[in-house]
């Protein structure tokens, strides 16, 4: 994924009760500062979801509200070419409990 590209990516239900849907990423860069944009309008989340959780690399870089029919978005770090970042967005409820994930997507600023 690069500058300029809307990509989707499938949020696959792994809760055994959700259903499956997609998210719409984007890399949008506002005075020189690049940011990823999840775009949540054709997501469907189960009713106990609490938090969008953002995991960069394996480790957790942010939590949004669980909500639909929004965009929101977190500053992304700064990447080389030959060293792309992955992301996976999930969906969990209170407990920290997986309701939902994206597939790693490899991601250069």
């Amino acid at each position: 994924m690069t500058q300029g590209i809307d990509v989707v990516v499938p949020l696959w239900a792994v809760d055994g009760r959700s259903e499956s849907s997609d998210l719409t990423l984007r890399l949008v860069t506002k005075d020189g500062v690049t940011f990823l944009e999840v775009d949540t309008h054709d997501a469907v989340l189960p009713p106990d979801a609490t938090f969008w959780r953002t995991d960069t690399d394996g480790r957790t870089t942010g939590l949004h509200a669980a909500v639909t029919d929004v965009v929101f978005g977190f500053r992304f770090p700064d990447t080389r070419p030959d060293a792309p970042v992955e992301v996976v967005l999930s969906v969990i409820d209170g407990s920290g409990l997986v309701l939902q994930t994206s597939p790693p997507v490899p991601i250069i600023a």
